[in-house]
């Protein structure tokens, strides 16, 4: 059985390595219990693997519902262009795609490097400002006088937060509800620059956040440590989690993918824990017996199922964490156009400033990249109710919506001129709010009324040391993060082998 294991992790590396996504490996776990079982094959996941194998336990099972590892860091493969100018097949990245804060005490970066993982830093202020719906760019002197009205604003929030913290009680609203008057102060009468105003700050906070202002806890929002550095972006995730994946020497570690956990039962003897899973390839019915138990499951998740999966059920205090922390959606939109850039190349983002409009950030992969084979594409972010109204519809339905949007701020060739009768060549939406296994979201935030007590609700362990959770969700410094899901997991591995060893 320990051979088979061996060669079961080996097998899914190569196939990695040629840069294809793992498909289920048919591995049949022996009936002896593990001594760890790790719900989830995301970042938190493979990284508590790791540690638990530098730590001694050669003995752990990560049970992964989807036919690949990796969890929120998705990509997929955009075919070559049917035009020669049109640029070679292309990954994109559908999940997580920029290193936050590139600094030294950053894991995701000091993972890059000891990888040979390349990674160019991305500047979001160095980008065009537009406005519609007259194809106009806004002029800079516009520019930053919005930008300091944008920052008087901010401002005045902090202040509000701060008077609000040191109540003795305090009370939150949703951050629309308090950004709403200082707005209106701010502009004054001019209607046009209250607009650009709002649009300002959906652009810096929603797509942050995944949610809609009106979601957004007022006080805590933005409660979460900035490493400094900037961002960037490596070419691409998925070689990180290639990284993850190289098993080390004598592994005895199993992957099983495309097994879906249904419920978790915890007995009060000392009996092993039993997961139960049904594995969706073959509708077989599999249960696992482990020592402990390591949940990497996303928030939303555990929002859906929580009530089914934990047996006896998890604590009042932990179960209400859950159900206050809010958990977003952002979705992504590439398109690869059939004619030649009509969009500004010499920048690495432009904005769309109209509040009509949920297609307010674009990001140019051929500059950020370095790489022309993304000449003729672009991507475009959605977030919040939006994002989750555009996971019912159709792609047609999408690209259409899209080029209104461009055609507000940019000349946008008629396809009659182009070499092709589509000028939409391909498209592709990440649809993450109608993915099961992403519990129908991205990554969570602190909606009204909840605080980063909630994230720190998950730092313990539950059922008699039998249980831990990790995942960008439980770290209260780095939520919403690769390095936040990475530490975490780390966390949980080295206290879950502290009770072993």
């Amino acid at each position: 059985v320990h051979n088979k294991r061996h060669a079961c992790m080996q097998t899914t590396t190569t196939i990695f390595k040629k840069g294809i996504q793992i498909t289920h490996t048919h591995m049949k776990l022996s009936t002896a219990t593990v001594d760890v079982a790790i719900l989830g094959a995301g970042v938190s996941g493979l990284r508590a693997a790791q540690v638990l194998r530098q730590q001694g336990c050669r003995n752990v099972v990560i049970v992964e519902a989807r036919n690949r590892a990796g969890g929120r860091i998705r990509w997929t493969h955009m075919p070559p262009s049917s035009s020669p100018q049109g640029g070679d097949g292309v990954y994109l990245d559908e999940g997580a795609q920029f290193i936050h804060g590139v600094h030294g005490k950053n894991p995701t970066i000091k993972l890059a490097k000891e990888h040979k993982i390349s990674y160019r830093k991305i500047d979001w202020d160095d980008g065009y400002m537009f406005i519609g719906p007259n194809q106009q760019e806004l002029p800079p002197t516009q520019q930053r006088k919005d930008e300091k009205a944008h920052e008087a604003v901010r401002r005045k929030l902090y202040k509000w937060q701060k008077v609000q913290t040191k109540s003795e009680n305090p009370k939150d609203e949703s951050l629309e509800s308090v950004l709403a008057p200082l707005v209106a102060e701010q502009g004054g009468s001019d209607l046009s620059a209250q607009q650009r105003l709002w649009s300002i700050l959906r652009t810096s906070i929603s797509d942050d956040y995944g949610d809609d202002l009106s979601n957004l806890s007022a006080m805590y929002f933005d409660q979460e440590e900035e490493l400094p550095g900037g961002d960037a972006v490596p070419h691409t995730y998925q070689k990180l989690v290639e990284a993850m994946l190289l098993p080390a020497e004598n592994t005895e570690d199993v992957l099983l993918y495309q097994h879906v956990v249904q419920k978790i039962i915890f007995p009060q003897t000392d009996e092993p824990v039993r997961i139960h899973c049904r594995q969706t390839d073959t509708d077989e019915n599999v249960e696992i017996q482990a020592k402990r138990v390591i949940c990497t499951l996303p928030l939303g998740v555990l929002k859906q199922q929580q009530s089914t999966l934990f047996h006896p059920a998890l604590p009042q205090s932990l179960q209400d964490s859950i159900q206050r922390l809010g958990y977003g959606c952002l979705e992504k939109v590439w398109l690869r156009f059939s004619c030649d850039p009509f969009w500004p190349t010499d920048a690495d983002v432009f904005y769309h400033y109209a509040s009509e409009t949920p297609f307010r950030v674009w990001f140019l992969p051929a500059r950020v990249y370095r790489n022309p084979a993304y000449r003729r594409t672009l991507c475009c972010f959605v977030s919040g109710t939006a994002a989750r109204s555009m996971g019912q519809e159709s792609a047609a339905a999408t690209s259409e919506q899209i080029l209104a949007a461009l055609r507000e701020i940019l000349p946008v060739p008629d396809p009659t001129n182009t070499q092709s009768p589509q000028l939409v060549e391909h498209i592709h939406v990440t649809r993450w709010s109608t993915d099961p296994w992403s519990g129908g979201g991205s990554y969570s935030h602190l909606a009204v009324g909840s605080t980063a007590n909630d994230y720190r609700a998950f730092e313990s362990s539950f059922y008699d040391e039998r249980l831990w959770f990790a995942g960008e969700a439980t770290n209260a410094l780095h939520p919403q993060t690769v390095q936040g899901a990475y530490t975490t997991g780390e966390r949980a591995a080295k206290a879950c082998w502290k009770t072993l060893s």
